[in-house]
């Protein structure tokens, strides 16, 4: 198992089915508690946001969170959702 906080094994990652069954109450509250620990700087709506923002184009979005090196690097790769 890798202890390393920056890359968790994958056993430890939710899969999509799980994320949606997350009830939407409980991502509510996550939303509201990150936004306000931030003060408006993160959260899932924060996110949301600047996706639509950013053309719902991966590129663009991870350049403007300032995510843009190693494997998060998708210049050329850009995909619309």
């Amino acid at each position: 198992m890798n202890n390393s906080p920056h890359s968790p094994d994958l056993q430890d990652c939710l899969s999509p089915l799980q994320v949606k069954s997350i009830p939407i109450t409980d991502l509510q509250t996550v939303d509201t508690l990150w936004r306000t620990a931030s003060n408006g700087r993160f959260g899932y709506t924060v996110q949301r946001e600047m996706w639509q923002q950013a053309g719902k184009r991966w590129a663009r979005f991870f350049a403007n969170i300032d995510w843009v090196v190693g494997e998060n690097n998708v210049s050329g790769h850009d995909v619309v959702a």
